[in-house]
């Protein structure tokens, strides 16, 4: 199936049991193999649509200057016309008029920042609000040195004081920016601590975020994250929102590639990730951060496609730090499911996900890459994507049953049978 830039496509999955979720997964037309994911798993602000329905959304990154567009997506899947208006947070000095539209019942509107007054090249967070319950959604491209890729994710209902992110690498040709977005109107000072691989550590970075305007902080610039992975946790003093973004391979063969997403507010005890792959020329990682002061035991386990627990161990991980699981260490050349879970008594876990390109530029396949550190409240973040190049637009749809039954799965016009401790993955 092939998807143009305003074409709408859904694909519902209805569950009679105990389903972990659904991840849809957006392979964008690329010459460098960029792939982003469109959905991004239930905690904090983050996961299923459905329960995210809101009149007012947040969306802190934004960039429309060189290459790169940014795309809004409002949903309207009411039976009646609302009134939407998108108003915008730039860089301190800097300001643009609202924008404002008519959004007719059971339709979708896709706004392109770069071509409203004032955004036409500058950083912009974005606060939708409207007359009724809508879906917002956020997408960026880029055409850059002959290489395309993009991001997207959904947006944040609400603001908070602690933001999570697990993933984060300045080696190499990566580079990592947090994204700060103050919607409100007090000015709000922001502190970012940042949890690396057990025995290294860096002083927390602070900064004043305006009212009304947004912060990009690149963590390569910061002392003590030269080279090195990173998990961050962002605290304000009023309430933000904060995401992360991840570009690298500039310069290389394949081309830059690119992943982002929104933070994490909350924690639990128990993560799914229904998709991951290390066959194919993929790479996938588990990335757990724990951003307490003691240690946490955390047991992983793969589940594969042919309906069994492939491995299953468990590690205790430092306080203070992060550490990165790749798939390829647990499973042969493969996709497989993967869940997290927090042993350690009275202690919950959180997670974050998107899927990544395998990294051509710096590898993190180097075992001396690989000790990193979590925690009582961790942040558990799933990289995985493609070395090879996509030309067209292909969405998966992959489901993980993570009871001891069957569930009965409707996708679309036909419906299948997914056994227990299995995956399944649908193509459209």
């Amino acid at each position: 199936m092939f998807l143009n830039r305003k074409s709408h496509h859904l694909l519902t999955v209805l569950a009679t049991a105990g389903i972990a979720l659904a991840m849809a997964l957006v392979f964008l037309p690329s010459v460098s193999g960029t792939a982003e994911g469109s959905a991004y798993r239930s905690s904090g602000n983050q996961g299923d649509v459905s329960r995210l329905q809101s009149k007012v959304w947040y969306l802190a990154e934004g960039y429309t200057a060189g290459d790169f567009d940014t795309w809004v997506l409002v949903q309207n899947p009411g039976d009646e016309d609302v009134d939407v208006t998108m108003e915008f947070q730039l860089p301190e000095g800097a300001s643009a008029e609202p924008y404002a539209f008519t959004l007719p019942a059971n339709t979708r509107e896709s706004v392109l920042l770069d071509d409203l007054p004032g955004l036409a090249a500058t950083e912009v967070s974005t606060t939708v609000t409207s007359t009724s319950d809508i879906y917002v959604q956020r997408s960026m491209y880029f055409d850059y040195r002959e290489a395309r890729g993009g991001t997207g994710t959904f947006g944040s209902v609400c603001p908070d004081f602690d933001w999570y992110f697990a993933e984060g690498y300045t080696g190499g040709l990566f580079d990592t920016f947090i994204l700060v977005q103050n919607p409100g109107g007090s000015a709000a000072q922001v502190t970012m601590d940042f949890h690396l691989p057990a025995g290294v550590s860096a002083e927390p970075h602070t900064l004043e975020v305006p009212p009304f305007s947004r912060r990009t902080v690149k963590l390569n610039d910061l002392p003590g994250l030269g080279s090195t992975d990173v998990s961050t946790r962002v605290t304000a003093t009023e309430p933000v929102v904060a995401e992360r973004a991840m570009y690298w391979g500039e310069m290389t063969p394949l081309g830059q590639a690119c992943h982002g997403t929104i933070g994490m507010t909350d924690t639990h005890n128990t993560f799914y990730f229904p998709d991951g792959q290390t066959s194919d020329g993929r790479e996938t990682y588990t990335l757990v951060q724990n951003p307490n002061s003691g240690p946490v035991e955390v047991q992983i386990s793969c589940l594969s496609t042919e309906g069994k627990i492939e491995v299953t161990f468990t590690e205790v991980i430092p306080g203070g730090s992060r550490r990165t699981y790749p798939l390829a260490d647990m499973i042969e050349e493969n996709r497989a499911s993967t869940i997290v879970e927090c042993k350690t008594p009275g202690k919950r876990v959180g997670t974050t996900a998107a899927p990544a390109p395998a990294p051509s530029a710096a590898s993190r396949t180097d075992p001396s890459k690989r000790a990193k550190g979590a925690r009582p409240h961790c942040v558990i973040k799933r990289a995985n994507g493609a070395r090879h190049h996509w030309r067209v637009f292909r969405r998966w749809c992959l489901v993980a049953l993570l009871h001891f039954g069957c569930i009965a799965c409707k996708m679309g016009a036909w419906d299948d049978h997914i056994e227990p401790s299995s995956q399944m993955l649908y193509t459209t």
